[in-house]
């Protein structure tokens, strides 16, 4: 009997205890499966979260890549100094020194690209120049051309011509500009208040001395105003000063060796080939020296052979006369 009731009670312990572990089990599960679906979503927002960031960054990466490229392709296009940034005033000036065999046609090309480009010549001038024994000519040009048009300009002409010199510019006139604006902005509210001050004067002191006031703001302001017209037509209109020599002999100067080689080859080739078409029309060119310097020679040569003829013939003479004398 007592043996039955142990194992009865042994029985009851150890279906309690499977009970509580059944129980503990699941809890267990419940609270970590209630754990999980918020930490699942917690993961899930922090992933799309972190999508829209990178998202942002790729879009704000993208975005400055072009705004870089676009400057970029401006800086290209454009003048470096203008593009960095375009309110600044800059007045452009260029000089050029070059050669060409064929003048008149380079000057009929000047001036259809001048008129092209919207530019005009401002000083032109034309003479003849000696160069060597050939007379060749030379001209000069003081030309404006618009700003924006200065690099056409500058590509046709080492195009049609040898450029031998070129030098460049470029003047920043933004602080005068805008010091220039402000002067011409006061002077013209001084002027204002000049003028509502001269419509309340009663006085003729008052007027006077308005009238005087105001007469040289309007001076001050059409200064000021002429030195802006000024400004505005340097900036707007590159000055170019252009050269042009005429040659019979052109080379484009290279920085190679070869390049400088086949340049003095040519060269001394010319220099010969002139030496020798100088002598020969020097030489042609003194012929009437050389008929008047023969016909004297002649002249000389005739006289004497007719001095020894005489003499020989007076020394035979004077033997035949000493000879008689000797035989008597």
């Amino acid at each position: 009997m007592r043996e039955g009731k142990t194992w009865k009670v042994k029985f009851i312990v150890l279906a309690l205890l499977m009970t509580l572990f059944v129980g503990c089990g699941k809890n267990s599960g419940s609270t970590n499966s209630a754990v999980d679906p918020y930490n699942n979503n917690y993961s899930v927002q922090d992933q799309k979260s972190q999508t829209e960031v990178g998202e942002t960054q790729e879009t704000g990466k993208t975005s400055a890549d072009q705004d870089g490229d676009s400057h970029n392709n401006d800086k290209q296009s454009d003048d470096p100094l203008a593009a960095s940034d375009p309110q600044r005033k800059l007045v452009k000036k260029q000089t050029y020194q070059v050669q060409t065999k064929e003048f008149d046609t380079f000057q009929k090309m000047l001036s259809d690209l001048i008129d092209g480009l919207g530019g005009y010549v401002e000083l032109s001038d034309e003479s003849g120049q000696a160069y060597g024994e050939n007379n060749s000519r030379y001209a000069s040009y003081t030309i404006r051309i618009p700003a924006e048009h200065l690099k056409e300009f500058k590509d046709k002409i080492n195009k049609e011509a040898i450029v031998v010199d070129f030098s460049e510019q470029v003047e920043d006139v933004t602080l005068n500009y805008v010091d220039t604006e402000s002067h011409i902005k006061a002077l013209k509210t001084e002027q204002e208040s000049l003028m509502e001050l001269l419509s309340k004067a009663d006085k003729l002191e008052d007027i006077m001395a308005i009238q005087t006031q105001l007469t040289q703001v309007r001076y001050e302001l059409e200064s000021y105003e002429s030195e802006l017209r000024t400004y505005d037509n340097s900036i707007q209109y590159a000055t170019v000063t252009l050269g042009v020599s005429e040659v019979e002999h052109a080379v484009k100067t290279s920085s190679s060796f070869a390049g400088r080689l086949k340049e003095r080859f040519s060269d001394n080739l010319y220099s010969i080939k002139n030496g020798f078409t100088s002598f020969f029309i020097w030489f042609l060119g003194a012929a009437p020296y050389w008929v008047l310097l023969a016909a004297a020679a002649v002249i000389i040569m005739f006289i004497v052979k007719k001095g020894k003829k005489s003499k020989d013939k007076k020394d035979l003479t004077d033997a035949g006369d000493k000879k008689d004398k000797d035989k008597e």
